[in-house]
């Protein structure tokens, strides 16, 4: 989820070598060696991350983030200076910030991975965070073994689930009193906007790995949203419930995306995850997107089982780590300083 939060103060680690290899902040024109690094670690890795020059120029944008303070690369004194290392950090809300590390093959264990960690979970705690947290895939068992050496532990899961092109759509079944509308016959009535960010908020905020929006941000996460449609769900005294987002994308993997549904605490004893996933499927089958991906970050292990039982298969499975950040900015070993004016 994209969150909506402003920030203050910040952080800057200023170039410097480490082992003989340097390591500065990420340049914009940095991204073709960075590309180059990602695809190098996925065809060893196979986590199935596969990340483009537009990709990460879309990530320049990304709210809340300072891309040329919040990433840092290693540059390899030899090999033609190429980069070898890569992290990044990204605070997410006031409370959590992401973490990202990612190291070439053929220079690992020389501790570049733990020198990269290290200045992230300090920005983000210079930035205020008081958790980070990371992915690694169930089938990188050394990416789980650094993360456990570095304070990690697991917390929870992040699912990419595949819905064939032959699955059949059963007609979702409602709890008595739930009713399903489109977030277009919402949008009729007023304040709808401030509804959709406070619906997305109670719906995944204590769901790890999920950000928060600013409600003065609303209109902003409507021009996110465009591409999407929306159904949300009522519960029988007409409070909002729940909710999901899905879009039809054309890419190679998937013709149609999904959002893995959002309900209120209170309510998901009620049942809603699945026939708000088969009101979605149902409306991206009309539209003739298949196959379609189901993405879902933080949910109850019974949530996924039964998105799975239903005959979703599995693309991607990885553990989600998190770390709480100590107060002390230091507390990994990297200098930090505050920045004092424009940068």
């Amino acid at each position: 989820m994209d969150p909506r939060f402003c920030f203050l103060g910040a952080s800057v680690h200023r170039a410097s070598s480490y082992a003989g290899f340097l390591i500065r902040h990420f340049r914009e024109d940095d991204i073709p060696s960075v590309v180059r690094l990602l695809a190098a670690v996925e065809l060893i890795d196979r986590d199935g991350e596969e990340t483009t020059e537009k990709d990460l120029h879309a990530q320049l944008g990304w709210a809340n983030h300072d891309p040329f303070l919040d990433r840092w690369v290693v540059k390899s004194p030899h090999d033609g200076g190429i980069t070898i290392g890569y992290a990044l950090v990204w605070a997410k809300t006031q409370h959590y910030a992401g973490v990202f590390v990612a190291t070439h093959p053929s220079y690992r264990r020389r501790g570049l991975g733990t020198e990269l960690a290290g200045r992230a979970l300090d920005r983000a705690a210079a930035l205020g965070a008081g958790n980070a947290g990371a992915y690694a895939s169930t089938m990188n068992a050394a990416a789980s073994a650094f993360l456990y050496t570095l304070g990690f532990r697991a917390v929870s899961s992040y699912w990419d689930l595949l819905v064939p092109s032959e699955m059949s759509i059963p007609d979702p079944t409602w709890p008595d009193g739930y009713t399903v509308r489109t977030f277009e016959e919402v949008g009729e009535e007023v304040g709808a906007n401030v509804l959709l960010v406070r619906v997305l908020n109670h719906s995944y905020q204590d769901l790890w790995g999920h950000g928060l929006w600013m409600e003065d941000a609303a209109d902003g996460l409507l021009s996110d949203l465009s591409s999407h449609r929306i159904f949300m769900v009522f519960a029988p005294d007409g409070k909002p419930a729940a909710i999901c987002r899905f879009a039809s994308r054309g890419s190679e993997k998937s013709a149609g995306h999904i959002d893995a549904p959002g309900v209120a605490p209170e309510h998901r004893a009620a049942g809603l995850h699945v026939p708000l996933l088969l009101t979605a499927l149902q409306t991206l089958r009309q539209d003739r997107a298949v196959p379609v991906r189901l993405e879902s970050w933080g949910d109850d292990p019974a949530v996924v089982t039964a998105y799975r039982d239903l005959g979703l298969s599995t693309l991607r499975h990885a553990i989600a780590f998190g770390i709480q950040l100590p107060r002390n900015t230091l507390a990994f070993g990297i200098q930090v300083e505050q920045r004092r004016g424009p940068r």
